[in-house]
C-alpha cells in the first residue's frame, strides 16, 4: 500500500516551504502557480470568515458549523485534488 504523504511533506513537495501562517502559505501556492488568484481570495475569504464569528467569541450555531463543515470539506477537498 502507497503511503500517503502528510501536509508538511505535500507542502514542502509543492511548494519547497512548510509555513504555520496560513496567508503565507497560500501567497506560496499562489506565486509557484499552483493556485490563481481567485483561488488565493477564495481560501483567504473562508478562513478570515471562519475566524471572525467562529469558535472564539463563543459556540456556532448548530447550521453554522454545519454550513462550516461542509465549505471547509469541499475547499479542502479541491485544494487536494489540484496539489495532487
Amino acid at each position: 500500500m502507497l503511503k500517503q504523504p502528510d501536509n508538511q511533506e505535500l507542502a514542502k513537495a509543492k511548494t519547497g516551504r512548510i509555513r504555520r501562517d496560513p496567508t503565507a502559505a497560500l501567497q506560496d501556492l499562489r506565486i509557484g502557480g499552483l493556485l490563481d488568484h481567485a483561488e488565493e481570495q477564495m481560501f483567504k475569504a473562508f478562513w478570515q470568515g471562519i475566524q471572525d464569528s467562529g469558535p472564539h467569541p463563543g459556540l456556532s450555531e448548530e447550521q453554522e458549523a454545519l454550513f462550516r463543515l461542509h465549505v471547509a470539506t469541499a475547499i479542502g477537498r479541491y485544494l487536494l485534488h489540484k496539489l495532487q
